[in-house]
């Protein structure tokens, strides 16, 4: 017997409106190139992903890699290349789904109750390890889902 869905708890899809601002994007982020009604969103997506600083111009963010703080999770993108910008929204407040890190390992894999930081692989999350696992203000796993964490960060 299944159990009704009004006696679960979820708590991704939470988004503070509020804690939402228009960055600047690194070169190579991009929205979907399309859509086929086969196959469904066709390229690249890097929606939903993990955001850090990018230090090589003012108020931009690229895609968190290796160990890089978690600071905010890519709500939309925006192609302004035509006017040689790249734009996106930034979430900073948010508890929704991010990738984990295909290459993580051992205690690198995120579990309930873990701080998140950027993983290998560009926009995706690992578990932190060591004296940052307990940072007050990292992004903490509340849920697993095969390949991807729902992370709550206020």
């Amino acid at each position: 017997m299944s159990t009704p869905f009004y006696t679960q708890v979820a708590l991704d899809g939470y988004d503070d409106p509020d804690a939402c601002l228009t960055v600047l994007l690194a070169a190579g982020i991009t929205a979907f190139s399309g859509y086929n009604d086969i196959v469904g969103p066709v390229g690249s997506n890097y929606q939903g992903q993990a955001l850090a600083w990018d230090g090589s111009n003012a108020n931009q963010m690229r895609l968190a890699g290796a160990g890089d703080p978690v600071v905010a999770r890519l709500k939309t993108v925006e192609n302004r290349l035509v006017e040689g910008h790249n734009i996106g929204v930034a979430q900073f407040k948010f508890s929704d789904l991010m990738p984990i890190d295909p290459a993580a390992t051992g205690s690198a894999i995120p579990v309930v109750g873990s701080t998140v930081k950027g993983g290998a692989t560009p926009g995706t999350v690992q578990a932190c390890t060591g004296a940052e696992a307990f940072a007050p203000t990292a992004p903490r796993v509340v849920e697993v889902r095969g390949t991807n964490v729902v992370v709550f960060k206020l």
